[in-house]
């Protein structure tokens, strides 16, 4: 969406930037999300955390402070796959046992973030919800505390008490909403276990993934080889580590910044020209020809438009090559290529 932003030279609202984009992964990815990645993708402010509130869509940037503190995010590389029947399954269980609770008091309640712990207790001992169901909210409502929580100690920079709370997270997605696997209870259970580690938690929709570790800077090189070790002998895989900082959101990037300066020219050169020749086919009325100029600006971008041949760069584009392509370096070119 963003791209598009860039390529159309306009700006969504932000809260319907990230609408768009969950109904473009409920109606056509076929998986029934929430709207917490898309927010933060819209939304993130660099070196903060964000709170949000799902119903209203509004956030709160939470500063984080450089400290002392880092977050791990180790990847089990296990595959999961949200086209399955479990996520679905706990969408339709949290329906069930808020259901249940509206039944039980005989009023209203539009979601389980309107109910109360001691509430779906006392639901649960009346005899209106399953095991399963019950599970499931108190997993929601307990959590719901957990994030606010969460938000204090961030602001606090409480980090004993921010590590607990992953703790007490962890063992809740793990026991009442079972959305855990054995690799990620292991990740956690291990990273738990070594020093400067502060709190441990699967992160995201679970079955595989991630889990993220809240760690003094000064233990991070040692946690990382100690779980690659233990993990390996315990599944004979790898697990990937990543310290990771809180950014801003999706937005516009220089290529320049991140290739050799004459190949980041020429990269933003040729993406430009593309991106001109498809508005002008647009103006024009002839989609096909402005869909196939678009569809090349991702290569362009990505230094896959070659030089010298009758198949790229600018000649490529009905244009003559520019000094910044003739510069470019077979070496270079093939370090972004590879």
């Amino acid at each position: 969406m963003t791209f598009v932003e860039e390529l159309f030279n306009f700006r969504f609202d932000e809260d319907k930037k990230a609408r768009l984009c969950q109904a473009a992964e409920r109606e056509f990815a076929d998986v029934p999300c929430g709207i917490m990645d898309q927010l933060i993708s819209v939304k993130g402010k660099h070196g903060s955390a964000l709170f949000v509130d799902c119903r209203s869509l509004e956030t709160v940037a939470v500063p984080l402070g450089s400290g002392d503190m880092k977050v791990l995010v180790t990847n089990s590389m296990v595959k999961h796959d949200l086209h399955g029947s479990e996520y679905p399954a706990r969408v339709r269980q949290c329906k069930e046992s808020l259901e249940a609770i509206k039944k039980h008091f005989g009023v209203e309640k539009a979601f389980l973030r309107d109910v109360s712990k001691e509430e779906v207790e006392e639901a649960y001992k009346a005899g209106h919800m399953s095991d399963l169901a019950y599970k499931r909210a108190l997993h929601v409502v307990t959590e719901n505390q957990r994030t606010e929580e969460a938000m204090n100690a961030c602001r606090n920079k409480d980090w004993l008490s921010l590590g607990r709370l992953m703790n007490e997270s962890h063992d809740s997605l793990r026991d009442n909403y079972q959305v855990s696997c054995p690799e990620l209870d292991a990740l956690v259970d291990m990273a738990r276990s070594m020093e400067g580690v502060l709190g441990s938690r699967m992160t995201g929709a679970g079955f595989g993934g991630c889990i993220v570790s809240l760690v003094r800077e000064s233990s991070v090189e040692a946690v990382k080889d100690e779980l690659t070790r233990r993990y390996k002998e315990e599944f004979q895989r790898d697990c990937i580590h990543i310290v990771s900082e809180a950014g801003a959101g999706a937005r516009r990037v220089e290529m320049s910044l991140f290739y050799p300066q004459q190949h980041g020219h020429e990269c933003i050169l040729q993406a430009s020209l593309l991106k001109a020749q498809g508005n002008k086919y647009i103006a024009q009325g002839e989609t096909k020809k402005a869909l196939e100029r678009y569809n090349r600006i991702p290569l362009a971008i990505k230094g896959l438009v070659k030089k010298n041949t009758s198949e790229g760069g600018m000649s490529a584009l009905g244009m003559p090559k520019n000094k910044d392509e003739e510069a470019l370096t077979d070496a270079q070119r093939e370090e972004v290529t590879a």
